[in-house]
């Protein structure tokens, strides 16, 4: 067996962060593997840090005849048994190098996010082209809105991401000394890019709501489009000293156990592995109830839940842990026996599997 990981994105996010998952779990297994990742994204720096076998092509459109014929050639050295795709313009260049170049090789497609397909023939077409023999969704929410679109849904999976439960975590208080925040501050955090679909305007109003207590304070862990015009909203808002946007940050495990509280805002979620980190973390979770989110945080036992947007809900709950040490501490033990079920060897054996099925 011989996986061929194909991934076309420059920047280093969840998705990115389960490719490298997935390949150390499968390499722990004795599977062959190599990466195909566009040149001078975060894919290739990780790959060639750690040793991971890496090819490499410069980024070109959603479609790429280049990165398609790379394709072919890779598979045809490498005596490639099997394609795994991992994000939407990986997906068209697969596509194309079946169609109009001859490359036969089963593809395994994994689906990580939350909206449904397009209408256009070429998403219809590429969704359902014979060479996808799996569809692998990381939550029940992201097989439900994909499943209208899929002619043979017995195609489809469900394998939650996974998390590193075993990495040792160095907390050195770096955290708090770059906010320069009080020491008896309680900080409520996010970890995740400044998109639209994390709803960081939901989590400032939360932060806007909660201004008059002195001892809330709120950061943002991530960098993205959003920067500037969430730092104009801050402005207006007149959060300069509650809200801090601390850009990307590669030490996330190591300054979580820094926050007093996690809290995720976001619209769409295809499932959220920021919040098994805050529990192996033993951070007290809060969440709006998007897309796979619920599959993570059961309400009142791991974590709590408002719904989308709703800020005034997301304030209560804050003020309810603040309050309430044994309940928080309650739900803080069973989230961390639940993360210990999404250690990403589990995740990777379950795409081995799905791997045997497809070439059986």
């Amino acid at each position: 067996m011989h996986i061929l990981h194909l991934s076309t994105a420059l920047t280093w996010r969840g998705g990115e962060q389960q490719i490298a998952y997935l390949y150390h779990g499968l390499h722990d297994l004795k599977i062959k593997q190599t990466v195909l990742c566009s040149s001078k994204s975060s894919l290739m720096g990780y790959c060639n840090k750690y040793s991971l076998s890496v090819t490499h092509i410069p980024k070109g459109g959603s479609i790429s005849w280049a990165y398609a014929k790379k394709i072919k050639q890779l598979v045809i050295a490498n005596n490639t048994t099997l394609i795994h795709v991992h994000d939407s313009h990986a997906h068209n260049n697969a596509i194309i190098a079946a169609t109009f170049l001859g490359v036969k090789t089963p593809i395994v497609l994994h689906r990580r996010v939350d909206f449904g397909v397009t209408k256009n023939f070429f998403s219809k077409y590429k969704y359902n082209h014979p060479n996808i023999k799996r569809i692998i969704c990381v939550s029940q929410a992201i097989k439900d809105v994909l499943t209208p679109s899929i002619m043979d849904t017995s195609k489809i999976r469900i394998v939650h991401s996974g998390v590193d439960t075993k990495k040792e975590v160095n907390t050195d208080g770096r955290l708090r000394r770059l906010l320069n925040f009080p020491n008896d501050a309680i900080i409520i955090g996010n970890v995740a890019a400044l998109a639209d679909h994390k709803d960081p305007y939901t989590f400032l109003k939360v932060a806007d709501a909660l201004k008059d207590h002195a001892q809330y304070y709120f950061v943002w862990i991530g960098g993205g489009e959003m920067e500037q015009e969430v730092k104009q909203e801050i402005v207006r808002k007149g959060l300069q000293k509650r809200v801090i946007l601390t850009g990307f940050r590669k030490d996330i495990r190591d300054v979580m156990p820094e926050l007093s509280i996690f809290m995720m805002t976001s619209k769409t979620e295809g499932l959220g592995t920021s919040i098994l980190d805050a529990y192996m973390s033993e951070i007290p979770v809060i969440a709006t109830a998007a897309g796979g989110i619920p599959e993570l945080v059961e309400h009142g036992k791991t974590g709590l839940l408002a719904p989308i947007g709703d800020a005034e809900a997301l304030a209560m709950h804050i003020l309810h842990l603040s309050v309430d040490s044994e309940y928080t501490q309650n739900l803080v033990a069973a989230a961390k026996e639940k993360a210990l079920q999404f250690d990403y060897h589990v995740m990777a054996g379950k795409v081995f599997e799905i791997y045997k099925e497809v070439l059986s």
